[in-house]
């Protein structure tokens, strides 16, 4: 059992922090989100019926993840939507076919969730100051906000088109401690003391009832005729006087109120860290029958059909949705969970092969991005005894290091991810960071100890030989029968690997900072150097290895991917500017001028430290995608669309436009590329054909176009007649209005 006298206050006080931060920002430069899948901390969740089955809204981060529960011991994730710079989602209340969010500090969100498998965003009500409480009736919603002298108080919203709420008026001006709804009564504590208000007309707002009752906080819950609030039970057959019950008992066994709680038949479940289960005797009369150690600290919960789900945060062993069994009301039986895959305050990893993409943390999540701006999660491991750290691929096997050992899963299909092989390493907890496979072997580093296991048998793991080197290896690259490692304080070391009975090192380059991440392009390495930013190395001469150049990053460089000239980049870090954590893209045609020439900065803004928070701590490429995972954001699939906006739209975004790209023929291309497209509006069209660079290098035609299917063809060769290198180009049409579509095609020797 976890030490109880001040666990509450503890999380409590945690709970006020988070709100201290700001909403999300996403300041960029020719990088967007194509499409995202949210993870991070889960504040809270409710749960809902549709066409026959139970579901699960839970709070991930900056967005929500619907969990079918029809089967409590396998539950699934059928679907996600992000919510974009919303804050920490503190409280859910789910109408009808809407659910409505209260975002922080960036006010009321909507989302129709008639569909539980694509959940679409409606309207968005921003609101003066931070708010932690939502309530609805059928016209309006009742957002609770902390003290604040001027615009605290309950905002109330006008919700009677989904697609435009927008704020009626605010009623008084102190700190909301719980709030529901009952017709056209709102029953609210402010300041520890509860108000029955009627709000027919919210313009003129009667009180009808003030007690004298102190210390009210956390959830108000109706149940029939009888309004439940903490220790407390009020008759509310007459609103305007109610009875009150004080039940001391209504609370955990040492005395401590419960945040939220929820009702089911005679039970009463409650959220105060650990998961509290009371009795309700008769409607009056409470009494505390068990305090259950749950895993993570709970927040929220609700309940539906003997199914109890709970909402867990704040917590280093387990962020989550956890479902219980309570068929037997007053013994709930853990049965299933759904993690965020990263614990409290740790950094997200990420890793992407042939379009499927696996975060991983507290276990895997693996995704299908063939059509990147929905991402579908297509299957899961979750285990909340351990972490991975690190991960790769080798044919249809997926290998992922946490302190134990390494894990083989088979995933030769997107609808099997079993479990094959372990292997253990000698002792426990060690930090195993460097990861990679080549040549049927993993290399890995096991602190300052370079291993190679064989792997030929994907499901069974072979032969083992070790390496000692000078310092902890942070990160590896193999290229040529030779390691490149970021050897931390010993910088960038090379080894010769051809002989794993006779590993010997090869040169060495002593980097300004600790070296945390390497890799390698068109014959030099690029290594993220922690406070030094970016060094850039002549590996041409792997026994003399030269530093060519260097990009100075502010805040702590992580790792890095490289795609032929241009670098990615992610930094982590507190600090007063802006820029100080998230992706930055860098030109590497001169590696001896390494030129910025994008960025996508992802952080909270504390207005109390004055400070930027961010926990990037890996980036990778594939495809002309960038991929990103973060703790507070979960899965980013971006793009770099170059400085002249050129944006690849593929075929959602098409649907807002007049115009449309139908596909193109060969691709990848030779000597010409057919391309067709249909245009719905008559005026001015424009086709173009751009580099990578977003530097538009060719004009294919312009000029007034009637409605009707056409047929281009692009030779291949920029404006000057010259054939274009072998690469990616982007091909865009665009209209006078700069509406603009935009795909991808390779060109080929």
């Amino acid at each position: 059992m976890k030490p109880r006298s001040f666990q509450w206050l503890g999380l409590f006080v945690l709970f006020l922090s988070s709100l201290a931060y700001a909403q999300t920002t996403r300041d960029s430069l020719y990088v967007r989100t194509l499409g995202s899948y949210p993870s991070g901390q889960s504040y809270s969740v409710k749960c809902f019926q549709n066409g026959g089955h139970d579901y699960a809204l839970a709070v991930f981060g900056e967005g929500i993840r619907i969990i079918n529960i029809d089967s409590i011991a396998k539950p699934k994730v059928v679907s996600a939507l992000t919510l974009y710079n919303c804050g920490h989602i503190i409280d859910i209340t789910i109408q009808g076919s809407f659910a409505y969010l209260s975002g922080g500090y960036d006010g009321l969100w909507i989302v129709d969730i008639s569909d539980p498998y694509n959940p679409v965003k409606k309207g968005h009500c921003p609101l003066p100051t931070a708010i932690n409480l939502i309530t609805v009736n059928a016209q309006y919603a009742f957002a609770g906000t902390h003290y604040d002298e001027t615009t605290g108080g309950l905002h109330i919203v006008d919700i009677s088109d989904p697609d435009n709420p927008f704020m009626v008026t605010t009623y008084d001006s102190r700190f909301v401690g719980g709030v529901a709804t009952k017709d056209s009564l709102v029953f609210v504590t402010f300041d520890g003391k509860l108000h029955v208000l009627n709000v027919v007309n919210p313009m003129d707002i009667k009180t009808l009832f003030i007690d004298s009752t102190n210390g009210l906080a956390g959830t108000l819950l109706i149940s029939g005729n009888y309004l439940y609030a903490n220790a407390n039970v009020y008759n509310i057959t007459d609103p305007a006087n109610p009875v009150h019950f004080p039940t001391s008992e209504f609370t955990s066994g040492t005395g401590i109120h419960c945040y939220n709680f929820v009702i089911r038949d005679s039970a009463i479940y409650g959220a105060s860290a650990d998961l509290e289960v009371n009795k309700l005797e008769d409607s009056v009369t409470v009494s505390h029958l068990a305090t259950y150690d749950p895993i993570g600290y709970v927040f929220y919960l609700d309940a539906i059909n003997k199914k109890l789900c709970v909402a867990s945060c704040l917590s280093t062993e387990f962020n989550g949705i956890t479902i219980y069994d309570i068929s037997s009301l007053f013994n709930p039986q853990l049965m299933s969970y759904v993690p965020t895959l990263t614990p409290f305050a740790a950094n997200g990893h990420v890793n992407v092969h042939n379009d499927t993409i696996v975060a991983y943390g507290k276990g895997l999540e693996i995704y299908d991005a063939v059509y990147p701006p929905k991402p579908k999660l297509i299957a899961t491991y979750y285990d909340t005894a351990r972490c991975f750290y690190n991960l790769t691929w080798y044919q249809n096997h997926i290998y992922a290091a946490d302190p134990i050992g390494i894990w083989a899963f088979d995933f030769a299909s997107k609808e099997s991810l079993h479990l094959t092989d372990t292997f253990c390493f000698p002792s426990p907890n060690w930090a195993t960071y460097g990861f990679t496979i080549a040549d049927s072997t993993i290399y890995f580093s096991l602190d300052s100890t370079l291993w190679m296991v064989d792997i030929s048998d994907p499901d069974s793991f072979g032969n083992i030989k070790t390496y000692v080197t000078e310092d902890y290896i942070i990160d590896i690259v193999k290229q040529n029968g030779l390691i490149f490692a970021a050897n931390n304080n010993d910088g960038l070391n090379i080894f010769n690997v051809s002989n794993e009975d006779s590993v010997y090192k090869v040169g060495n380059y002593s980097t300004t900072d600790y070296a945390w991440g390497v890799v390698l392009s068109n014959g030099h390495a690029y290594v993220s150097n922690g406070d030094a930013g970016l060094e850039i190395i002549d590996i041409a001469d792997p026994s003399s290895p030269q530093k060519v150049g260097n990009f100075n990053v502010y805040g702590y460089l992580n790792k890095v991917d490289v795609d032929s000239n241009i670098l990615y980049v992610v930094n982590s870090n507190f600090g007063s500017a802006q820029d100080s954590a998230g992706l930055k893209v860098i030109d590497l045609s001169d590696p001896a001028n390494p030129q910025q020439i994008g960025y996508y900065y992802l952080g909270y803004f504390d207005k109390g430290m004055n400070q930027w928070y961010s926990m990037l701590q890996e980036v990778t490429f594939d495809k002309n995608h960038i991929y990103l995972n973060s703790p507070s954001y979960g899965l980013q699939i971006c793009e770099y669309y170059g400085p002249n906006g050129v944006l690849t739209n593929d075929s959602e975004d098409e649907l807002n436009y007049r115009f449309k790209l139908l596909g193109s023929y060969p691709n990848p291309a030779v000597n010409f590329l057919s391309i067709s497209y249909e245009i719905t509006t008559p005026g001015l069209y424009e086709f173009s054909v751009y580099n990578v660079l977003g530097q538009k290098i060719s004009l294919i035609d312009k000029g007034n176009k009637v409605p009707g299917k056409y047929t281009l063809k692009w030779n291949c060769k920029d404006s000057n007649g010259n054939k274009v290198a072998p690469g990616v180009y982007f091909y865009q049409l665009r209209d006078k209005g700069n509406n603009r579509v935009t795909k991808k095609t390779v060109v080929i020797k």
